[in-house]
């Protein structure tokens, strides 16, 4: 009776591994890579070793990262069973400091385990300090006027210096200068200046800068605002919501001097037929008031959203026009309930 309950047990356990090793198997010698110290800029290269363990082909079908920071280059889309093969992983620390993680998605045919999350992670040091921030805002200016912003920069490695400036010429000034800290951190001062005459619209500048560092080479320092006219509307945007079939609805703007000329709208052009905008009044001076209306003559069976441009021509020689962005949404209409006839009795 032993003797047969020993085989019954041996051949439950040969049947076992049969059912374990059917199909495509996906295992990996480790999931996971700690990347230890390395510094901002440099990258990490990683491969992550696995195999088929089952007895059917293992297809490999996509390797998705956590972020683009994170590259697979290279991974087998096809193993045999007992074969194996490697994922090749590249991460970028860039700018990041300190602790990170990051995650690769492995989806595959094993009926198992079809999708495998593999982890990288590791400590990024900082060589650089950038003081107060590696972007630096030089906020809302005024077209004709200039503006002004400044930043630190400091090694955290030994001494540095400063051996070429790349940056738009043609909008920034820069200088800079040697400073001691009470701490005994030494250091540059840079001043940013954007020229007069910037043309009206988003700023967004790179100032690239080379040092003698061998781990850091090169950094880069972003300078951000926005030029803006002497002639401004407010609000800058009109929304206009829930207007429903054969319904129009009104809003307005003003536009302001804010150097207190006088004040002159030319003409209005408007992109659609069904947006209307002129002027309908304020205080005579520096100030305009503009009516705009937005009226729908269709049927609207679903939510449905216009948008465009309203545009102001005034009588200043430097900023002609302004634009003022305006967006429509349509509230849904219910369809006609048709009535059934009644049945006779």
């Amino acid at each position: 009776m032993k003797n047969k309950s020993c085989v019954i047990f041996m051949l439950a356990v040969v049947l076992a591994c049969r059912l374990a090793a059917a199909g495509a198997k996906i295992n990996f010698d480790a999931e996971e890579y700690d990347w230890g110290v390395i510094y901002q800029g440099e990258t990490v290269k990683h491969e992550y070793k696995l195999r088929n363990d089952g007895d059917q082909p293992l297809s490999i079908s996509q390797v998705k990262t956590s972020c683009g920071c994170t590259v697979a280059k290279d991974w087998p889309k096809l193993l045999a069973p007992g074969k194996s093969g490697v994922i090749k992983i590249n991460f970028n620390s860039g700018s990041r400091q300190g602790r990170n993680e990051k995650s690769i998605s492995v989806h595959s045919n094993d009926a198992t385990r079809p999708l495998v999350k593999l982890k990288i992670h590791g400590n990024i040091k900082k060589l650089i300090d950038i003081l107060p921030s590696q972007v630096v805002s030089l906020g809302v200016i005024t077209l004709g006027e200039s503006a002004t912003g400044t930043f630190e920069v400091f090694s955290l490695e030994g001494k540095m210096a400063i051996e070429k400036l790349e940056y738009n010429r043609e909008k920034l000034d820069i200088n800079y200068e040697k400073i001691k800290k009470e701490d005994g951190r030494e250091g540059y001062l840079f001043k940013v200046e954007l020229k007069k005459g910037t043309p009206i619209g988003r700023i967004y500048e790179t100032i690239k800068i080379e040092t003698d560092l061998a781990r850091k080479k090169m950094f880069e320092v972003k300078i951000t605002g926005n030029v803006a006219g002497r002639i401004r509307a407010y609000p800058p945007r009109l929304s206009f919501s829930g207007i429903k079939s054969g319904e129009e609805k009104k809003h307005e703007f003003t536009l302001k001097r804010t150097d207190g000329k006088l004040l002159e709208v030319q003409k209005i052009v408007v992109d659609r037929e069904d947006v209307k905008a002129e002027v309908v009044g304020g205080p005579a001076g520096s100030v305009v008031l503009v009516s705009v209306t937005v009226k729908f003559s269709g049927s609207a069976p679903q939510m449905r959203r216009l948008s465009g441009m309203i545009k102001v021509y005034v009588n200043d020689p430097d900023q002609p026009v302004v634009d003022v962005i305006y967006s429509a949404y349509f509230a849904r209409t219910k369809p006609a309930t048709r009535l059934q006839p009644q049945k006779k009795r």
